[in-house]
C-alpha cells in the first residue's frame, strides 16, 4: 500500500492534471486511471507509515485521512513556495498567530453590576505583529453582552482587558469567541466549547434586574383597504389604511413610523407608510399608497416605531402583539415584470491563473433582462482557513453587450491564495433577483471561477483530502494523497 504525495514546485504537473485532462476524466474512468498513473510516475512514492491498521477497511479508490506530518517533511512546506535551491524565499505572512494561554479571572463566579471582568492572554505572531485581540461575551437569555478588546501589557507576549459588568444586561453569560488576528489577516481562536461536557468553558452569572419599560403600549390594530376594483385587490393608486391605539403613560410621543413588507425573490422587502399620530386620541394612523413600482404579491403590516419627548425609542411588530389579526392585503399588476434576470455566462479573464500585484482581473457576467439595473456586485472569497479577508467587486451594466463588468486590481496587500467567486448579486429594476445557485447548482463544491494570487514567491494552499468516485472528478492542485 502506498500514498502518493504531489506538490506544486512548478505549475506544470498540476496544470496538466487539471486544466488539460479534467474534461476527459469525466467521460471515462479508464482515462482517469491512466492520467493518475501518469502523474504518479512523475513524483516520489512514499510508503504509508503507521496507517495500515486504520485503512484495512477502506474501499479501493477512495482517499483516507492520514497523519500528514511525515509526508509534509519529505516534500516541503505546502503553505509556501520554495526557491530552486530549496531555501524558503522571502514571503508574505501566511501563518496564524499563536495563543499560548488564556485566563478569565471571574470564570464560574456570581457577580454584581459593580464588578469588573478581567481577561489575560499570552500570544505572539512569529512573522509580523498582532493587530487585534477580542473576547465576545454573550447573554444566554434576553439581554446584551459585549466585546472586550485586549491590549498589549508591557514587554513580552502579555495582553490584558477589562470590562465593567455595568455595561451588561441579563443574568447568565458565557464567552462565545476568543479571537486573535495578525497584521496580514491570519487569525486564530481559543476553544470556548467543551465537547465532552457539551458546555461553554467560561461562564458567569450577574445579579442584574431586568426592568421592563411599559411606558409605551400598542394595541387594537385595524385595517381598511380602498380598492378601485370589486375583487378587493389593490392596484396602482389604491390605498390601505392602518390604525392602532398607541398610549404613552408619562410623556408625549414626538413621532411614529410604520412599514409594510412582502417576501419575493430571495429577500424580505419593505416600504414606509405615511404616518400620523394624534396625541389627544392616542391613535396612530398610517396610509400606504400602491404605485406602479409596488411588487404584485401579498403585503403585511410590519414594524411600528415610536419616539418620545425624552428621546427614548420603542419598536413593536404587529404579529407579536396581535398574531391572530389579519393585516395583509394583495397587490395585482397585470403588466408587471416578475421574471428575474437570467445569467447566460460568467467569465473571469484570468480564470485559474496566477496573478501578482499590478495585475487586473476582469469579471464579466452576461445576462438576459428587459429591465436591468445599472449596477450589480460580486464577491470572491479566499479558499484557505483562518484568514480574515474579502474581495468585493462592483459591476456596471453595459447595454451594448448585455453584460455586467467589474475589475479587481491586485495589490501587495491581497492575501496570496486562491480566490473563488462565491456570491453574485444581480437585481433588476423591479427587485427581481438571481443567484449563482440558479446558474450553476454545484458551484459551491466545484468553484469553477477563481484566480490565484502570488506575493513574491509565496502562495498558500491548504492541505486537502479528495475522494475520487465513478461519477465525478476532484480538482486538487497543491497536495493530494491517492490510496491504491
Amino acid at each position: 500500500m502506498f500514498v502518493f504525495v504531489l506538490e506544486k514546485y512548478s505549475e506544470s504537473i498540476a496544470a496538466y492534471f487539471y486544466e488539460e485532462e479534467v474534461n476527459k476524466m469525466r467521460k471515462s474512468c479508464k482515462k482517469l486511471l491512466g492520467i493518475l498513473l501518469a502523474v504518479v510516475m512523475a513524483v516520489t512514492m512514499i510508503p504509508l507509515q503507521g496507517a495500515a491498521a486504520e485503512q484495512q477497511g477502506a474501499e479501493a479508490g477512495s482517499v483516507v485521512q492520514t497523519d500528514m506530518a511525515a509526508a509534509q517533511e519529505q516534500v516541503g512546506n505546502v503553505f509556501g513556495v520554495t526557491q530552486d535551491n530549496g531555501r524558503k524565499a522571502p514571503s508574505y505572512d501566511i501563518n496564524m498567530p499563536v495563543i499560548e494561554s488564556f485566563d478569565f479571572a471571574e470564570n464560574g463566579q456570581s457577580l454584581t453590576v459593580d464588578d469588573t471582568l478581567h481577561f489575560t492572554m499570552s500570544a505572539y505572531d512569529a512573522d509580523s505583529e498582532i493587530r487585534s485581540i477580542y473576547v465576545e461575551v454573550v447573554c444566554e437569555n434576553n439581554g446584551h453582552g459585549g466585546i472586550v478588546w485586549l491590549e498589549k501589557n508591557g514587554e513580552g507576549n502579555l495582553y490584558t482587558g477589562e470590562y465593567s459588568c455595568s455595561k451588561l444586561e441579563g443574568n447568565r453569560f458565557y464567552i462565545s469567541n476568543i479571537y486573535v488576528k495578525d497584521m496580514f489577516g491570519n487569525y486564530n481562536t481559543w476553544d470556548t466549547w467543551d465537547s465532552e461536557t457539551e458546555q461553554y468553558r467560561y461562564t458567569f452569572t450577574l445579579d442584574y434586574t431586568i426592568n421592563i419599560d411599559n411606558n409605551v403600549t400598542v394595541s387594537n390594530f385595524r385595517m381598511q383597504t380602498n380598492p378601485s376594483n370589486e375583487d378587493g385587490k389593490l392596484r396602482p393608486g389604491d390605498t390601505v389604511t392602518y390604525t392602532a391605539d398607541v398610549r404613552c403613560e408619562d410623556e408625549k410621543i414626538l413621532s411614529c413610523n410604520a412599514d409594510v413588507y412582502a417576501y419575493y425573490g430571495h429577500s424580505l422587502r419593505s416600504e414606509w407608510m405615511d404616518v400620523y399620530y394624534d396625541n389627544v386620541a392616542q391613535t396612530l394612523t398610517g396610509t400606504f399608497r400602491v404605485t406602479d413600482k409596488t411588487y404584485p404579491t401579498e403585503w403585511y403590516l410590519g414594524y411600528l416605531s415610536v419616539r418620545t419627548e425624552s428621546g427614548k425609542s420603542y419598536s413593536f411588530h404587529s404579529s407579536s402583539i396581535e398574531p391572530e389579526a389579519d393585516l395583509r392585503f394583495e397587490v395585482v399588476q397585470e403588466d408587471f415584470d416578475t421574471e428575474p434576470p437570467v445569467i447566460e455566462s460568467i467569465t473571469v479573464d484570468k480564470n485559474r491563473q496566477f496573478v501578482k500585484a499590478g495585475d487586473v482581473v476582469t469579471l464579466t457576467v452576461k445576462v438576459k433582462e428587459e429591465h436591468p439595473r445599472e449596477y450589480a456586485s460580486a464577491q470572491f472569497s479566499h479558499q484557505v482557513t483562518n484568514v480574515s479577508a474579502f474581495c468585493h467587486v462592483d459591476l456596471t451594466f453595459n447595454a451594448d453587450t448585455s453584460t455586467y463588468v467589474g475589475t479587481i486590481s491586485i495589490t501587495e496587500d491581497m492575501y496570496p491564495c486562491e480566490w473563488a467567486l462565491t456570491d453574485l448579486w444581480i437585481t433588476d429594476e423591479n427587485e427581481n433577483d438571481v443567484s449563482l445557485y440558479e446558474f450553476q447548482q454545484d458551484y459551491q463544491s466545484m468553484l469553477p471561477w477563481y484566480f490565484k494570487v502570488k506575493s513574491g514567491n509565496t502562495y498558500r494552499e491548504d492541505v486537502k483530502t479528495v475522494t475520487f468516485d465513478f461519477y465525478g472528478y476532484a480538482r486538487h492542485e497543491a497536495f493530494c494523497q491517492v490510496l491504491f
